[in-house]
């Protein structure tokens, strides 16, 4: 039985996709503990929490102040000296491990951590998860060529070169590394014999670099695969029924009169009746959808540089435009004309501009578009997403090499995406199929396939919805309502991802079932045979000096 650790330097709660690796991992049978390490801050998922298999180590974050902030190169060198001496103060208090699983970025503190305490203490083997590149981190702040960034970069391809395990979200970033990195930079074939490893497993090293035929084969060496993400099962379509979204909605006080304020009337059913923005409770207590609902666009960000929301403020303004010229085709049986409820969830260092600008907006130029900006609970997240119509991702990458985990979520539960061009999206959204892509303001004409903006793309989904929706009484019906809800743009790509998310194969369970449990089985049996090997160095090592002491 194995010990089996997963680390990131970041707030482990906020760090899905390691939590995820972690319960995976807790879920074979060869694994017997499974110690997450990540710094303090928000609590992890219920299913993490509640594992006995799963052990929490949190750090505090090491916080040098202000003033060496000024001076990039020697704040990162203080503070990567700080981390390393806590990591391997951590590490040293840690059961005997097998493997260690990093999330990158940032590795470099951890990964040198790691490879100090393997080297020299229990000979354990290193996996780097590559969510993006550590270097590109810094060389969006300060440039290129700014000397903080070149040896961030010359450091992160030296030591990631000294594991023989690699990951990474897409197939754009595993060719990056292996012609800018040089990786793999060794490799071990594992030849196993049955499921699990066996006495008859046999290990020899690969010389050559060889080429996957499918990005799904999974080397059983040591090297570079691709594990892309995919959403867990708490992220369903089944969220999307009208009770669940009415606790929800009830819960977070989303009702006309308090997100509308603007639209809604004197006449509007008071508090005591439960209707939200989009469900009601009828006479007998059961909940029903309403007709004139208002839609829900969702966006979930860390509100970083990476992620430009002006793009998002623009299109608000026209489509809000849009959306007043449509009141006259309201269904005279509903009480409130179309609106939208735009829900931007996360924490991050530009949120408070971000929300005093939108603030800002919503009061002064908005009247059917509100925009609320919660923190849910890891247990409300999953609703949340499942209540919207189309799900917005702004994030643009720092590298353009890794893929939003956020879009996986939206998938999972049904929703389309409407998501910003670059280089590696097309591997996870599928334009006019699954989503739709937007042109950045950074793209060229020739550049973009025919994209359109953000704001034309919104318009086009939105109002074709509005319209099906607030249709007249008269052509609402039978044959000709379902002929008008099989040509709205919206509904068809919300019916192509939610068929998608409803196939077991598709989920985060399934994909790592399939990929990265013979990874990980090889991992085990690499550090047993290279156990028995530094055992045996060290047993030399004795004799050797028993030997000059006594002779």
């Amino acid at each position: 039985m194995s010990h089996a650790v997963v680390l990131t330097l970041g707030d482990l709660g906020r760090s899905p996709r390691m939590q995820y690796h972690a319960r995976s991992l807790a879920d074979m049978v060869e694994i017997s503990r499974v110690t997450a390490i990540g710094y303090e801050g928000e609590k992890c998922m219920n299913v993490i929490r509640e594992n006995a298999k799963i052990h929490e180590a949190r750090m505090k974050p090491i916080d040098l102040g202000s003033f060496l902030r000024r001076i990039p190169l020697l704040h990162a060198i203080l503070k990567g000296m700080g981390l390393l001496l806590s990591l391997l103060k951590l590490l040293w208090s840690l059961p005997h491990y097998d493997i260690v699983l990093i999330q990158n970025p940032p590795c470099l503190p951890a990964l040198l951590a790691c490879l100090i305490y393997s080297w020299l203490v229990n000979g354990s083997i290193i996996c780097i998860d590559w969510h993006n590149l550590g270097f590109s981190m810094f060389e969006e702040r300060l440039g290129p060529n700014a000397l903080v960034v070149r040896v961030s970069k010359f450091l992160e391809r030296i030591l990631t070169r000294q594991t023989n395990y690699h990951l990474c979200v897409s197939r754009t970033m595993m060719n990056w590394l292996r012609q800018e990195f040089d990786l793999p930079r060794y490799q071990f074939c594992i030849d196993l014999s049955s499921s699990s490893c066996s006495s008859g497993s046999r290990m020899v090293e690969v010389k050559e670099e060889v080429e996957y035929k499918h990005e799904d084969d999974i080397p059983g060496y040591g090297g570079i695969a691709v594990v892309h993400d995919r959403p867990p099962a708490q992220f369903t379509p089944l969220h999307g029924d009208a009770i669940t979204r009415h606790e929800l909605l009830w819960k977070l006080n989303y009702c006309d009169n308090e997100v509308f304020p603007k639209l809604a009337s004197p006449s509007s059913p008071s508090t005591s009746t439960k209707k939200t923005i989009q469900t009601y409770e009828k006479d007998d207590g059961t909940i029903a959808l309403r007709s004139d609902g208002a839609s829900i666009l969702f966006s979930a960000t860390s509100w970083t540089e990476d992620e430009d929301f002006s793009l998002l403020y623009d299109a608000l303004l026209k489509l809000n435009k849009e959306l007043s010229a449509l009141q006259g085709v309201e269904n005279p049986s509903s009480n409130m004309p179309p609106r939208i409820l735009v829900v931007i969830t996360g924490k991050g260092p530009q949120k408070e501009m971000y929300m005093e600008k939108f603030a800002k907006l919503e009061r002064e130029n908005l009247t059917h578009i509100a925009i609320r900006t919660p923190w849910l609970e890891p247990e409300d997240y999953p609703k949340m997403v499942a209540t919207a119509a189309l799900g917005i991702c702004l994030h643009t990458s720092t590298s353009g090499l890794d893929l939003p985990m956020k879009v996986l979520d939206m998938f999972g539960s049904g929703i389309p995406v409407a998501a910003v061009n670059f280089n590696a999206l097309s591997e996870l959204v599928k334009h006019g199929e699954n989503g739709v892509i937007f042109r950045s303001k950074f793209d060229d004409d020739d550049d973009v396939n025919g994209y359109n903006d953000l704001q034309t793309e919104l318009i086009d989904l939105l109002l074709d919805l509005f319209r099906y929706q607030y249709f007249d009484k008269t052509t609402k019906s039978g044959k000709n309502k379902s002929k008008a809800k099989d040509e709205c743009k919206l509904h068809k790509l919300k019916q192509n991802v939610r068929n998608e998310a409803l196939d077991g194969k598709s989920r985060w369970e399934h994909n790592w079932n399939m990929k990265m449990s013979k990874l990980i089985k090889n991992m085990i049996f690499h550090h047993i045979n290279r156990s028995s090997w530094f055992l045996f160095y060290i047993f030399l090592l004795l004799v050797f000096l028993v030997k000059c002491f006594y002779f």
